[in-house]
C-alpha cells in the first residue's frame, strides 16, 4: 500500500512541477491528501474485491456442482425413457399375442376340428356327473349316454366334438387334463354303444367356459361338464 500511495505522489508532484513551480508544502500536503483518499478507497477495494472472488469461487463450485447432478439426472432420465421405450414395446408384443390367442380361441370356439366345421349345436349332457377329480361314469351318466345314442342315430351321426370342463379347484394344466380324460370317457362309452369313432372327437377345456360360480360346491358340481358341440 505505502509504494503504491508514494509512487502515485511523485507522480502528482512531478506532473505538477512540470507546469510551474510549486511549493514543496503544497505538494506534500497533496500528496497527503490522496495519499488518504486512495487509502481509505484501496481497502474498500480490496475488500470488495475479496468478497467478490469468495463469491465467484463458490459460484463456481455450486454451477460444476449443478452441472454434474443435471447430467446425472438427465442420464438418469434418459435411460428411464429407454426402459421406458423396451417395457411399451414388450407390453405391445403382449397385446399383440394376446389378441391372437383370443382370435384363435374364438375361432376354435365357433369352428370344430375336423375340417374346420361350423358347429351347428352345443349340448349339455345334464345327465352326466363327475365326481370332484373323477373321470369315470357312474351308472346314472351311462344310462343318460344311451338316449343320447338314439338322438344321435336319428341324425345320421354327424360329427361331433365331445368337450370336458371341471371346476377351478387345483392348477390350470392338471384340470385340462381332467377334462380331457371326461371327454375321452364319454367318448369310449359312445362308440361302445355303436358311434362310428370316426363322427367323434374329444377335447378338453379345464375350468374355461364356467356355467356357474365357482364358489360353491353347487356351482362347482355343474361346471363338472361334458357338452356335444355337433357340426354343421
Amino acid at each position: 500500500m505505502k509504494k503504491i500511495i508514494s509512487v502515485v505522489g511523485v507522480g502528482i508532484a512531478l506532473a505538477v512541477g512540470g507546469c510551474a513551480q510549486v511549493p514543496s508544502s503544497k505538494i506534500q500536503e497533496l500528496d497527503s491528501s490522496i495519499s488518504q483518499t486512495l487509502g481509505t478507497n484501496f481497502g474498500t477495494f480490496a475488500y470488495n474485491s475479496k468478497v467478490c472472488a469468495d463469491e465467484l469461487y463458490h459460484a463456481n463450485i455450486h454451477l460444476s456442482e449443478g452441472k454434474r447432478v443435471s447430467g446425472k439426472f438427465m442420464n438418469s432420465g434418459e435411460k428411464e425413457i429407454d426402459d421406458g421405450i423396451v417395457h411399451a414395446n414388450e407390453a405391445s408384443g403382449l397385446c399383440a399375442k394376446a389378441e391372437a390367442a383370443l382370435s384363435a380361441y374364438i375361432d376354435e370356439k365357433l369352428k370344430g376340428l375336423e375340417g374346420g366345421r361350423e358347429i351347428a349345436a352345443s349340448v349339455q349332457l345334464d345327465g352326466v356327473f363327475f365326481a370332484f377329480d373323477q373321470y369315470d361314469l357312474n351308472a346314472e351318466s351311462r344310462a343318460f349316454l344311451d338316449s343320447m345314442y338314439s338322438n344321435l342315430e336319428s341324425r345320421g351321426f354327424p360329427m361331433v366334438e365331445i368337450a370336458g370342463y371341471t371346476d377351478s379347484v387345483g392348477s390350470y394344466d392338471y384340470n385340462l387334463g381332467l377334462s380331457q380324460k371326461r371327454a375321452q370317457s364319454v367318448l369310449e362309452y359312445l362308440v361302445s354303444l355303436g358311434v362310428p369313432a370316426d363322427k367323434l372327437s374329444s377335447k378338453g377345456f379345464g375350468p374355461d367356459d364356467p356355467i356357474a360360480s365357482n364358489d360353491t360346491d353347487a356351482g362347482r358340481a355343474q361346471n363338472r361338464r361334458v357338452e356335444l358341440h355337433i357340426f354343421k
